[in-house]
């Protein structure tokens, strides 16, 4: 026994001295032994601090990378100039002091693009440099693609928090992959560089939100794919930049909205953008009308809840007779079956607004299949036939005048709270089932989530959404009224992040 009990009390010693493994001289590489106190290599739970005045390179030894638990760099972390992808995950926080550096190199040989890994669950802070591209196009180039992913929110903050500098703070490729519910917050402005010639500069929105506050996510790539996704359960809340293209025409698709929901728009417009300019959109949570706003072009009421920003980096690019698409859903206060629903313009700041159709080609509005998209009339969507951006334009919802049944205020679904404390996102089955024609369903929310809940045709047709939004931690029911549906097989989806779950309801008349 006493040998037993000698073995685990030096195991529990070496796993007390691997609770932080520190760097160990000038320079060195991930893999060797002596670049760590100790020789010993940071393992998954170790936490891992680069001291002041020491150099890792991670090199591309192993096909799985190398793994950590926090990161804290005080000096400088490399990814390796060679033709090999090399990879680092940390389980928990990265953080880049003041005066340290996180960054790729250029290609010590030319060949193809080379795109490394930084795999974040936690926090990502920087107040150093963090460069994650370098090299000449079509030779030399590097970029290091961020994976923030994980349950639990995240925090990006760069350095510094108000201005774009490509060799301090300078993002190359960025996927978000965020399951139960968990979003990821931007502490500063974040910009991803062009790179379209060469390998992606591309924003991948998989699963979670991402929150801007006053910041602003910006891609400057003028190419028109470097954005991927966009959905209910992930898409921006706040501002999203996007390159112009430097042809005369393009269409650009913003997956953007707020906390009622995703609202995407997209922005087209006819007249050539210079290199490296780029469009803003932001999406808004307040009453498009100022109080005193005045209306024209046929509307005579806008958003109450919601409006749109879109401004340029450029006062001198227009937008000749531009049109825009914007998108509604359930709980905008939007009825199914008429042609009265409008998009209003303003270039005062909301003090005037201008109604920009659609009527050339007349819209019906329909509840299924949310969010829905509609388009402007692009002959008559500015009040100068030619927009020159100084300040902002204006994007609302709006109402064709004298009409009623587009009320445009935000409606609460049949959706209520009941008591009880969660342990896991649960759909319950419904009851009556059968039902005829109203049924009530239970589901259950462990923590604060964007959850959706539809009801779908034997088909998979989306025949209305019971919720969708942010929710708080608790047991709700939903009441179906499936007066007007035809008796037969439905089904009841619920989602949030990764959870999926569906219950079969019956209706019989």
């Amino acid at each position: 026994m006493r040998p037993l009990a000698t073995m685990f009390a030096l195991l529990l010693l070496v796993t007390a001295v691997q609770a932080q493994i520190t760097s160990s001289g000038l320079k060195g590489m991930w893999s060797g032994d002596s670049t760590w106190v100790g020789g010993v290599l940071p393992g998954p739970t170790d936490n891992v601090v680069i001291a002041a005045g020491d150099s890792v390179t991670i090199d591309s030894t192993t096909a799985d990378g190398y793994f950590c638990n926090n990161l804290t760099v005080n000096g400088a972390l490399f990814y390796p100039k060679d033709a090999k992808v090399a990879t680092l995950t940390v389980n928990g926080d990265v953080t880049v002091a003041a005066g340290a550096t996180l960054r790729v190199q250029t290609r010590s040989v030319t060949g193809p693009y080379v795109q490394h890994m930084l795999k974040v669950y936690g926090n990502f802070t920087s107040e150093g440099v963090t460069d994650f591209r370098l090299g000449s196009n079509g030779s030399t180039a590097q970029g290091l693609h961020l994976y923030l992913t994980g349950s639990t929110n995240t925090t990006l903050a760069l350095h510094p928090a108000l201005s774009f500098d490509k060799n301090v703070n300078e993002m190359n490729v960025v996927t978000i992959d965020k399951t139960a519910g968990a979003k990821v917050t931007c502490l500063s402005n974040v910009y991803q560089s062009n790179n379209s010639s060469t390998g992606p500069a591309t924003l991948f929105l998989k699963n979670g939100f991402v929150e801007t506050g006053n910041y602003r996510w910006v891609l400057f790539s003028s190419a028109s794919n470097v954005l991927s996704g966009g959905s209910d359960s992930s898409y921006v809340i706040g501002c999203l930049g996007r390159g112009l293209p430097t042809s005369s025409t393009g269409n650009r698709f913003y997956p953007v909205g707020d906390h009622h929901g995703y609202r995407p728009i997209y922005v087209r417009q006819n007249t050539a953008g210079s290199t490296g300019s780029h469009m803003e959109v932001r999406c808004v949570e307040g009453d498009a009308n100022t109080g005193t706003s005045a209306f024209t072009g046929g509307i005579d009421k806008v958003c109450s809840f919601r409006y749109y920003t879109v401004t340029m980096d450029s006062i001198t690019y227009g937008l000749a007779t531009p049109h825009f698409t914007l998108s509604y859903g359930l709980n905008d206060g939007v009825a199914a079956g008429n042609t009265n629903l409008r998009i209003a313009a303003s270039m005062d700041e909301r003090a005037t607004w201008k109604g920009v159709g659609p009527t050339t080609i007349p819209y019906t509005t329909a509840l299924d299949s949310l969010p829905r998209m509609m388009v402007s009339d692009s002959a008559s969507a500015s009040t100068s036939d030619s927009v020159r951006l100084h300040g902002a334009l204006y994007l609302a919802l709006a109402r064709a005048t004298g009409t009623t049944e587009n009320t445009l205020d935000y409606t609460v679904s049949s959706v209520e709270p009941v008591a009880g404390v969660p342990s896991g996102f649960v759909l319950e089955r419904n009851y009556p089932n059968p039902f005829n024609p109203t049924t009530t369903i239970r589901f259950a929310v462990p923590k604060a989530a964007q959850v959706s809940l539809r009801i779908y045709d034997a088909l998979g047709r989306e025949v209305e959404t019971l919720t969708n939004g942010l929710m708080e931690a608790g047991m709700y029911q939903a009441t179906w009224n499936a007066r007007g549906m035809a008796s037969g097989l439905y089904f009841c989806r619920m989602q949030s992040g990764g959870f999926v779950q569906t219950q079969k309801l019956l209706l019989t008349k």
